[in-house]
């Protein structure tokens, strides 16, 4: 399935428009319909702006993933994949340490 063809079928199952997926995305119409008729490419900041907006990865769109959930993460640095993995060694009890330590702190970021 081509970019977009996938962007027509994830408007359609919101039940949305192209005017309000365009207006949602801060775009025209026509780059909308353009795009899901497969007129024109899709610019990386689109893809960005649609794949945040359906709350699905980048890749779902380009069709290289069939992961669609929104739980699909890409890491984006050494710090990420350090953290990630140091994570999964973890005990539940440490989990929770952690995840308790990292809300008292983003808590304190918000005062």
């Amino acid at each position: 399935m081509t970019p977009g063809k996938k962007i027509k079928e994830l408007r359609q199952s919101k039940k949305i428009g192209q005017k309000e997926l365009a207006a949602a995305v801060g775009c025209s119409c026509q780059v909308i319909s353009n795009i899901e008729r497969d007129y024109s490419g899709i610019s990386a900041d689109m893809l960005d702006r649609l794949a945040t907006y359906f709350d699905v990865p980048s890749d779902y769109i380009l069709g290289t993933t069939t992961t669609a959930s929104s739980r699909f993460v890409t890491l984006q640095n050494d710090d990420e994949v350090d953290l990630i993995q140091g994570y999964r060694k973890m005990g539940k009890r440490q989990r929770r340490m952690l995840l308790g330590a990292m809300e008292e702190i983003l808590l304190k970021d918000k005062e």
